[in-house]
């Protein structure tokens, strides 16, 4: 049983019976269908589609963990000699982190986010310089 969950009540929706016509349809109820349909919340005709139970699917089996140093992007970029891109990673990355603490707050979820530090690590010496100059 994933970490997701323990102590989740889990909420049913209507199954739709008939034809409906909106303007946005959503296709699927985990983060990303979740985080779309909160970001056109104010929209009209809106709709969000799960086949199963909303966040049951890949969304309950992530580690919960929000950071930019997705594997090496960033040294990659920097030692292909990428820094403008490396620099827009970063800010992006950056960007959609700040997104998330506002949203968290402006929200007020009870959601136990807490800013740590992550490490990269490998267990290839000829890796080593590249995780060095991130």
């Amino acid at each position: 049983m994933s970490l997701w969950e323990y102590n989740v009540t889990k909420k049913s929706y209507p199954i739709l019976e008939e034809d409906k016509r909106v303007d946005t349809l959503i296709i699927g109820g985990g983060m990303t269908g979740g985080q779309t349909l909160y970001f056109l919340k104010d929209k009209k005709n809106v709709m969000l589609v799960e086949g199963a139970n909303i966040g049951s699917g890949v969304s309950k089996n992530t580690t919960g963990k929000i950071n930019y140093l997705q594997e090496s992007t960033l040294g990659y970029l920097i030692t292909k000699k990428k820094v403008t891109k490396a620099k827009m990673y970063l800010a992006s990355q950056l960007e959609g982190i700040q997104m998330i603490k506002d949203i968290i707050k402006n929200e007020k979820i009870e959601c136990n986010f807490e800013t740590v530090t992550s490490y990269l690590v490998t267990k290839k010496e000829k890796h080593l310089k590249d995780l060095i100059q991130i």
